[in-house]
């Protein structure tokens, strides 16, 4: 047994771990500039809203270092992830900054 070492299956949970980190901390700035932030209900929300993308990430990633045929599906997962954490950044930006972007025809 090989390990596929190849650095884009690192490079890429760092990336996809740092959007969930960015998202997780622009929603508690936000909830603490209008008054909701509920220190709390902070760990509630790593168990239910973060951990199981991280944990997701970790038991897809780790096999496909081992496989190199099961990198296809980390990459695919991590890509939807990904996606769906860059256009939650984007929104807490627009709410951060107060900025309304027009919408862009289908």
């Amino acid at each position: 047994m090989t390990l596929n070492l190849d650095p884009k299956i690192l490079w890429t949970l760092l990336g996809v771990l740092t959007l969930i980190l960015v998202k997780t901390l622009l929603a508690w700035i936000i909830a603490w500039r209008d008054g909701k932030f509920d220190v709390r209900e902070a760990p509630r929300f790593l168990v239910t809203q973060v951990l199981p993308y991280m944990a997701g990430l970790l038991v897809l990633a780790l096999p496909s270092v081992w496989h190199e045929d099961l990198a296809i599906i980390y990459f695919a997962g991590a890509g939807v992830v990904g996606l769906k954490y860059l256009a939650e950044v984007k929104d807490r930006f627009q709410v951060l900054f107060e900025v309304k972007l027009p919408d862009t025809p289908a």
